[in-house]
């Protein structure tokens, strides 16, 4: 019996500290990313996609999906990035456990990436993907959900719906304001976006 205990604490702590590990991996990633370290971003993202990884830390899975496809992204390879943004969207609701944090990062990148290349209807679509999901797995008037609302007006007003951008961005601005205030980048930004589209 104490040898069963003594195995199952020895998993545990092994799970906990391949976790840890995988965090450090994003964690170094991420920062290369910033700081516009392209080779070194991809080593350590390449780090965080294995099949290993996805059961031990899932979030650092996906995030290291992501980051690659945002590299590939910044490379100007449109197509490969928005291939592997669609991998990640189709897959990870399975495994990410509702982890809101990544799952919106996933969409908002999609969303980027379909608006640079000037695909707007399909930019729509999945912004309203995205606030399905974000507000099935939180709080409806969350920063994630402002987010996506902030893209959803681009991506009218991009089009010529102009009423419709402007109940997203008045939505998005709404909801930074009472999260965080007015004093708060966030807020400012959005109103600034807004303004932008009446000069």
């Amino acid at each position: 019996e104490h040898d069963s205990q003594a195995f199952t604490l020895l998993e545990a702590l092994k799970d906990q500290a391949l976790e840890s590990l995988y965090d450090s991996y994003l964690g170094w990633a991420l920062v290369n990313h910033s700081q516009a370290e392209v080779g070194e971003a991809l080593r350590y993202y390449k780090r965080c996609v294995s099949d290993v990884v996805k059961d031990a830390n899932a979030k650092a899975y996906w995030q290291g999906k992501i980051g690659i496809a945002h590299l590939k992204w910044l490379k100007g390879d449109y197509q490969g990035a928005k291939s592997d943004f669609t991998y990640v969207l189709n897959n990870i609701l399975e495994t990410s456990g509702g982890d809101i944090v990544t799952v919106s990062h996933a969409y908002v990148s999609m969303i980027d990436c379909l608006s640079t290349i000037g695909q707007f209807h399909e930019a729509i679509d999945y912004c309203n993907e995205a606030i399905k999901i974000i507000e099935h797995f939180s709080s409806s008037k969350n920063t994630y959900l402002a987010d996506v609302m902030n893209r959803l007006a681009v991506a009218y007003f991009s089009i010529g719906k102009i009423e419709a951008g402007e109940a997203c961005m008045n939505e998005a601005v709404n909801i930074y304001k009472n999260i965080f205030g007015e004093d708060h980048p966030n807020f400012a930004n959005a109103c600034v976006l807004f303004a932008h589209y009446y000069l």
